[in-house]
């Protein structure tokens, strides 16, 4: 019986953490399944871990370290990567003195992967505040310095930038600008994202009179319904603490036929993925 596993491994310091794929069947005499419980639990798998953390002040070993480093790599193995993340910090914060133990750099990459913890700001997660001091890759100790707080725009889950060749005829820039804000538009996860418009090289006045233009086309003649889950924004000259904030969110550039090369290369915008208009459907589905 599992309360009888259950209770043999907590008396030996276990502690339950999860369940794996749940296998039922149904009753043979009922013709009818529940919906809330598709039938009775035949078997499956039970996660338990020890917790070494909890257990550390009664351990007093030369052999510890490697214990904790063991028991992360199980929990990494078995996709708890919450725990062990939080044991790779307690191993960094206790041991990181020695390099073999010191996984600071690694947690920051890790976290650094998740685009809203990056916009939350990864100096302010609980998960850093004893290691920060243990961080030696200067671009991590950069990431976790910035802060997207004072940008003059909401991030989303999904973040782009385009920058259009202003100079181009007014045609040109409505066409180009038209197909991309439609593409958005009509995208099932259109309220996940936003999209940033350059115009560093362009008046704020006459640039939004474009993309009103543009907007007010797309409402009047494609009859398409821009509503506020839409977050497209006018992007203007930015410091280089901003853009430093700002690069790390953005998911990728929206290439055009005409677009404003020497801005792109100062702000080190090529080396974000780029995707064309036609590419957007099938990237963010």
């Amino acid at each position: 019986m599992f309360s009888d596993v259950d209770l043999c491994l907590r008396n030996q310091g276990f502690t339950f953490f999860d369940f794996g794929k749940l296998n039922r069947d149904y009753r043979r005499r009922g013709p009818l399944i529940s919906q809330p419980h598709s039938g009775q639990l035949i078997w499956t798998d039970a996660f338990y871990f020890r917790d070494l953390i909890d257990e550390s002040n009664d351990i007093n070993c030369e052999d510890f370290p490697k214990k904790l480093l063991k028991l992360a790599c199980i929990a990494d193995i078995l996709n708890f990567l919450d725990y062990a993340l939080e044991i790779l910090e307690y191993l960094t914060w206790k041991y990181g003195e020695q390099e073999k133990y010191n996984f600071a750099d690694f947690i920051v990459e890790i976290l650094s992967q998740s685009p809203d913890l990056v916009q939350q700001g990864l100096g302010s997660l609980v998960i850093l505040e004893r290691i920060k001091p243990l961080i030696k890759n200067p671009s991590y100790q950069q990431v976790i310095s910035q802060s997207t707080a004072d940008l003059p725009f909401n991030l989303r889950r999904i973040n782009l930038v385009t920058f259009p060749d202003w100079n181009q005829p007014e045609t040109i820039i409505n066409s180009e600008l038209g197909n991309l804000i439609k593409a958005i538009a009509i995208h099932p996860n259109r309220e996940q994202i936003t999209l940033l418009i350059d115009h560093s090289n362009f008046s704020d006045e006459n640039a939004d009179l474009v993309l009103s233009s543009v907007m007010m086309n797309l409402l009047i003649e494609e009859e398409l319904e821009l509503d506020d889950c839409i977050e497209i924004r006018l992007m203007g000259q930015l410091n280089l603490s901003q853009w430093s904030a700002l690069r790390p969110q953005l998911q990728g550039r929206i290439q055009l036929q005409a677009e404003t090369q020497a801005t792109i290369r100062q702000v080190q915008a090529d080396q974000l993925p780029t995707y064309s208009i036609e590419a957007l459907q099938d990237l963010l589905t």
